[in-house]
């Protein structure tokens, strides 16, 4: 505990040096509004992250608007501000921001609503390789109901492909129950324990549910989990 608090006090002496890299004070604000070893402080974080910005540090103008949406850090909350700040972003091929662009036109937020603009956005960030924006496109297909489904497949496969924890119990549950894909029992007991080991709670409450249906192979994969 007091090594963890030591550190990230150097790294935010570091940060407040005026030769400090945009990584350096990127890092100090993150630290700053997330670390768990001293007290959040949003006013230290917006001004480390709005030093690292000014530097050219995407990921702390992304920060910036967060806190404009949320208003933190001393900035009133200002969802048009904090879309703003993200579409410039996303204008300019940062994938979290364009991702968080379209949940902004998905639910309005600092936007009107536009769900074909959200999708375009969310496929876009997916072509570029996230598996979060894969993610969120499944999910927006799926909400089409039957039709949805077999559309969204691939893009769940995509996500679950590159250790997307949620896809990965998403899929093991449509394995399970044969929706959208062939019904695999023993492959969707995998996929679930896979994500249940990486804290997916949803998969954990279908495993445990598994278990009281139909045990075997259930209960070993639970054991397996210590639980």
């Amino acid at each position: 505990m007091k090594q963890g608090i030591e550190g990230v006090a150097a790294i935010i002496r570091v940060a407040e040096s005026v030769d400090a890299s945009a990584d350096e004070c990127y890092a100090a604000g993150w630290m700053s509004e997330f670390n768990h070893f001293l007290p959040e402080d949003f006013h230290r974080a917006a001004q480390m992250y709005q030093k690292a910005a000014v530097k050219g540090h995407l990921s702390a103008q992304l920060a910036l608007g967060e806190m404009h949406f949320a208003g933190k850090g001393g900035y009133p909350m200002d969802p048009a501000m904090g879309f703003s700040i993200i579409q410039k972003l996303a204008s300019q091929g940062h994938v979290d921001a364009m991702i968080y662009q379209g949940v902004c036109h998905w639910r309005g937020r600092g936007v009107e609503k536009n769900i074909e603009a959200a999708r375009e956005l969310w496929e876009k960030a997916a072509a570029m390789g996230s598996a979060d924006a894969a993610m969120h496109m499944a999910e927006f297909l799926m909400q089409e109901g039957n039709s949805g489904i077999s559309k969204a497949m691939p893009w769940l496969e995509a996500a679950a492909e590159k250790g997307h924890t949620e896809a990965i119990g998403v899929s093991g549950k449509m394995c399970m129950h044969g929706v959208g894909v062939k019904e695999d029992h023993k492959r969707g007991i995998e996929l679930c324990t896979r994500a249940a080991k990486r804290g997916h709670v949803g998969s954990l409450v279908t495993l445990a549910h598994n278990l009281l249906t139909f045990g075997g192979g259930v209960r070993d994969n639970l054991e397996a989990l210590e639980f």
